[in-house]
């Protein structure tokens, strides 16, 4: 789906775990986050200069204040934004009733149905790809092949694939860091 040897950025990344393990699976990642210093994949950080394969935003979306804006951010350093959150319910929770509201924290500050993500991919002449967690805006089309053989992942197919296909950066970024 997305090329062995495009770079990517983890937007939000906390402390790096999720930019790490892309890189030891040979995967291009960079590390980007305003709030959190970077402890696991440092020598990785986002150099701001570089259009991006795809960035990755998980569990990010729900502490935008300005959604729009952050939307609006991202596709322009990236065609292809894949991130996680909860959608809205459809029956109109009551912060009682679901948790995702976050009572106990007050961090996650937006929420979005699966409607409103539609409107947002129309809005910017995106496509949109939900699996109701899982979800891609992008400006390109990705097969529905491409999409029901990356569900295979939850039975380990992609592992095995992943194996033949890339190798891992653990090596290698080693060996740049110690430079």
């Amino acid at each position: 789906m997305f090329d062995k040897n495009g770079k990517y950025l983890d937007y939000a990344a906390g402390y790096g775990v999720l930019v790490r393990m892309m890189r030891d699976i040979g995967f291009n990642f960079y590390w980007e986050d305003k709030y959190t210093d970077n402890l696991f994949s440092k020598g990785f950080e986002w150099n701001k200069d570089t259009f991006l394969q795809a960035v990755t935003a998980f569990e990010v979306f729900e502490h935008f204040v300005n959604p729009i804006k952050e939307i609006e951010n991202l596709l322009g350093i990236s065609d292809t934004i894949i991130f996680t959150t909860e959608l809205y319910p459809k029956h109109n929770a009551s912060p009682e009733e679901w948790w995702y509201f976050g009572l106990d924290h007050g961090q996650h500050i937006s929420f979005y149905s699966q409607e409103t993500l539609y409107y947002i991919a129309k809005k910017y002449d995106l496509r949109f790809y939900s699996d109701g967690f899982i979800h891609i805006l992008t400006r390109n089309h990705i097969s529905s092949t491409k999409i029901k053989l990356s569900r295979l992942s939850n039975y380990g197919v992609s592992k095995v694939i992943s194996r033949f296909l890339m190798t891992s950066r653990t090596f290698a970024d080693h060996q740049q860091i110690v430079r």
